[in-house]
């Protein structure tokens, strides 16, 4: 035998070495080995709820991926799919904090593996849960002529749970109800979401009460008439010149049957004795139950006060009105006295308007004929000032006159 397999022995070795060259060869051109790129595997977190369990979460929601690079033949690489190749970070035992921890990649094939990143940083933080205020933002408006009436809502408070750093943003809850043309009033179911002090909506939290239940009425409005019931009492020496009230009149809101029939409302009763000057005395309003005030804070009384002063005049006999007198008579002149006093007791500013001439003395002789009669002067106020004086006195009370006729001495 050994000389059946020692026969030929070089030109058989030279068919071996160049069957090895031809498979060589072969391989290289028909199978070659090449290297493929695939992105964007995603990384599978182990044991994640095994660090919920601890009560840690992960810090946002990061997606970690890994960029994978087969090498080897051609047929081999480009069987494998990427739902072949697996990624994987266990995160057992690690704590609060930041956190690299080692990738691994798992490929069914026969090719070389590599990736990166080798390592991938994962911020673990304690999981708290906080009660924060809930509130309810009204945006647009009921129709004309109604308003915003009283708003109820439930739960007033929540629980907000999430990683501390991100909890920590939460300022509050709120829900937006949005009106456009009620008349009617609104129940609602509202979506509540966390927000910053800004209004920003915080993400990665659990507001563990989804909803808030909502009711708000929308009320009527209506103008009515305001009754003062204020009294003012003006101390010795001073009289109460005016009184008024700012406003007279306000737009009350509430529930249309409640305002059917309100066409006023009073003041507060309040007595202010011993005034002395000028002053503005804020009342409450004496409002039906289920009504509010909707334009104003406060209703304000005033008062204008003017100390008590006293003046004479003197009017002479040329300066004497004398009225109605009948076609073709006149009174003697010499049947007038000199002069006559007048008196006037009043407010200090009622005496300076009428300083500038507001006063007329006038002797009324409707109906009388020829001869002697006794008639009483009457004091005429200008400006319709006679309300604001206190007193009157003419002196003399009452004259003898003369009537004659005309051309008569």
């Amino acid at each position: 035998m050994s000389k059946v397999y020692k026969k030929n022995l070089p030109p058989k070795i030279i068919a071996i070495l160049f069957s090895l060259l031809l498979w060589v060869y072969v391989m290289s051109a028909i199978n070659p080995r090449i290297t493929s790129d695939i992105s964007n595997i995603s990384i599978q977190l182990i044991n994640l709820d095994e660090i919920r369990q601890q009560g840690l979460v992960i810090v946002g929601e990061p997606a970690y991926n890994v960029r994978v690079r087969l090498n080897g033949r051609r047929d081999e690489v480009q069987r494998i799919s990427r739902e072949q190749i697996v990624a994987k970070v266990d995160l057992k035992g690690y704590r609060v904090g930041t956190n690299n921890i080692p990738v691994e990649v798992f490929v069914d094939g026969q090719v070389d593996v590599d990736f990166t990143p080798k390592f991938i940083t994962v911020e673990l933080e304690e999981v708290v849960r906080r009660q924060k205020e809930v509130d309810i933002i009204i945006e647009g408006n009921p129709s004309e002529g109604y308003v915003v009436g009283q708003l109820e809502f439930k739960p007033t408070l929540v629980w907000v749970e999430g990683p501390e750093s991100v909890v920590n943003q939460v300022n509050k809850v709120i829900g937006r109800l949005e009106l456009e043309n009620e008349t009617e009033n609104v129940v609602q179911s509202l979506a509540l979401k966390a927000v910053t002090s800004r209004g920003v909506e915080v993400q990665n939290v659990n507001v563990q009460t989804q909803f808030a239940d909502v009711v708000l009425t929308i009320d009527q409005l209506k103008k009515i008439e305001i009754v003062p019931k204020v009294t003012f009492n003006a101390a010795p020496g001073y009289i109460i010149k005016n009184t008024y009230l700012e406003p007279e009149s306000i737009f009350v809101k509430g529930q249309g049957n409640l305002l059917a029939n309100l066409v006023s409302v009073n003041t507060e009763t309040r007595v202010i004795n011993n005034v002395t000057e000028n002053m503005q005395v804020a009342v409450p309003l004496e409002l039906p139950d289920g009504i509010t005030v909707f334009d104003t804070d406060m209703v304000k009384a005033n008062v204008i006060v003017d100390r008590i002063v006293e003046k004479r005049y003197d009017y002479s006999k040329e300066e004497i009105v004398i009225n109605n007198i009948q076609s073709g008579l006149v009174v003697d002149a010499n049947s007038l006295p000199d002069s006559i006093e007048v008196k006037l007791v009043a407010g200090e500013s009622t005496i300076q308007s009428i300083d500038g001439g507001g006063l007329r003395v006038i002797l009324d002789v409707a109906g009388l004929q020829v001869g002697n009669h006794n008639v009483r002067p009457v004091v005429n106020v200008q400006n319709n000032l006679e309300k604001e004086i206190k007193e009157i006195v003419i002196n003399p009370q009452s004259i003898n006159i003369r009537i004659t006729s005309k051309g008569t001495d």
